[in-house]
């Protein structure tokens, strides 16, 4: 049958596989969707239809993500991952691509396309099939054959294809490029109420060797502490602000503020589990508020842990929908931060190629 569909200039996208969509067309050939799917500018291209819609029903309770155009492939019998990634590359409402690969037959076409794609957009993928047994898995999945993981790995990195070792890492980096500024260099600003998931959120981001702690000029902490109480930390170690939980509203707005100012700083980190005597409405817009305070072109990209998931669902929604994404584990905010740095980093590299 496909063949013959072939043959008459038919193209076919599976089989098995859940569909495609294009959210701003109303296009939905998928039996698994969410009813209700935000528009916005992130696509998915997946050879898992499972793990594709379950990407968006883990991020429709908090509007995490909004979608343009969404295709599982499934086996690939005509249509494949190169030729979606290379549509997605031209098209004008894709801004940030996710993709989940098990494998595919022309790896070195595939490769040579995300290299023309990541100089104009971010490609974050996640590769399943890394072990030998995983490869079989993919084999009876979808007759892919995975590959050399240690290939995929070098190829990926050569064409500046930002690769998550997990599903957390894989949803939350493709989706943050949709609202966020690539970051202008690697000097990051941790800010917290939090002490020890600050260090998890430091060593992981050390780790990942993409991304430092800012240095703080004389003048920036001797504002920073005019802002704060007499107990803040301030710059102990060198890009790092403790504010302790004795925070108010116009802390969070004027401390915020005071970063996005600060020419030393390039990206920030704000780490807090939200103290119960601040509500939820007026934590999310004292954030907000200070994010905004500076103009657009001068707005760094700032990722938010709310360490206490669900149980702040309101301040999450409100920042999301002001553009500001959340999350609530802060080894996974980290991993994502230095994502976007190292991403930075290859886009200024090519700029000389």
């Amino acid at each position: 049958v496909i063949g013959t569909m072939t043959e008459v200039g038919v193209r076919v996208i599976g089989p098995n596989c859940q569909g495609i969509a294009d959210f701003y067309n109303g296009v939905n050939t998928s039996f698994s969707l969410p009813p209700v799917t935000s528009k916005g500018g992130l696509s998915i291209v997946s050879q898992s239809g499972a793990f594709a819609t379950s990407c968006l029903r883990w991020a429709s309770e908090l509007g995490l993500l909004g979608l343009n155009k969404f295709v599982t492939l499934g086996n690939m019998a005509d249509v494949d991952v190169t030729e979606v990634l290379a549509f997605l590359g031209q098209d004008e409402k894709t801004k940030s691509i996710a993709m989940y690969l098990e494998g595919t037959t022309r790896a070195r076409a595939l490769i040579e396309t995300a290299s023309e794609v990541t100089r104009k957009k971010p490609i974050t993928v996640i590769k399943a099939g890394k072990s030998d047994v995983g490869s079989r898995v993919a084999l009876s999945h979808t007759a892919s054959v995975a590959g050399d993981d240690i290939i995929y790995d070098g190829a990926f990195r050569q064409a500046g294809v930002i690769r998550a070792d997990s599903v957390a890492e894989f949803y939350h980096t493709s989706r943050v490029f949709d609202k966020l500024p690539v970051p202008k260099g690697d000097r990051v600003c941790l800010l917290t109420v939090v002490g020890g998931p600050s260090t998890i959120c430091v060593d992981t981001l050390i780790a990942t060797g993409q991304a430092r702690l800012a240095n703080f000029s004389q003048e920036f902490k001797e504002k920073a502490r005019k802002i704060l109480i007499a107990s803040a930390n301030v710059g102990n170690p060198d890009g790092y602000i403790d504010m302790t939980a004795s925070v108010t509203p116009i802390m969070h707005e004027q401390i915020i503020n005071l970063i996005m100012e600060e020419e030393g700083i390039d990206a920030l980190l704000f780490l807090t589990t939200p103290p119960k005597f601040l509500k939820d409405r007026e934590q999310a817009e004292s954030i907000l508020a200070g994010y905004n305070s500076v103009p657009e072109d001068k707005r760094k990209p700032m990722l938010t842990v709310l360490m206490a998931g669900t149980d702040v669902g309101e301040c999450w929604k409100l920042l999301e929908a002001g553009g500001l994404p959340a999350m609530d584990m802060p080894d996974v905010a980290a991993k994502v931060m230095a994502n976007m740095v190292g991403y930075g980093r290859y886009l200024r590299r090519a700029e000389f190629r």
